[in-house]
């Protein structure tokens, strides 16, 4: 079996993806009177604009949702995927 890392940790400040879909609770809107409250939000990855990159989609329940699109960034001729947000849209 292979015990290498497959998966890493990258900062929101690294990857400018900063999504959070914050649930408000109070009396009236909790587990308790909504028990689906958490099964709300989602998250899509695909290549939204054909441009061969991996975009992500993130939907809300109390938030906005937002759509994050890689740009694709040339470093001395070498095609390199940055994790910039080009375009943040409000659905």
């Amino acid at each position: 079996m292979d015990n290498k890392k497959k998966f890493a940790i990258v900062s929101s400040d690294n990857t400018g993806v900063t999504f959070n879909n914050k649930l408000n609770e109070n009396d009236t809107l909790n587990y308790f009177t909504f028990p689906y409250i958490y099964m709300g939000g989602g998250v899509s990855v695909g290549d939204i604009n054909n441009d061969d990159l991996v975009d992500i989609y993130f939907t809300g329940n109390m938030v906005d949702n937002k759509l994050y699109q890689v740009l694709k960034v040339m470093i001395d001729g070498i095609p390199v995927q940055q994790w910039l947000i080009l375009i943040m849209m409000d659905y």
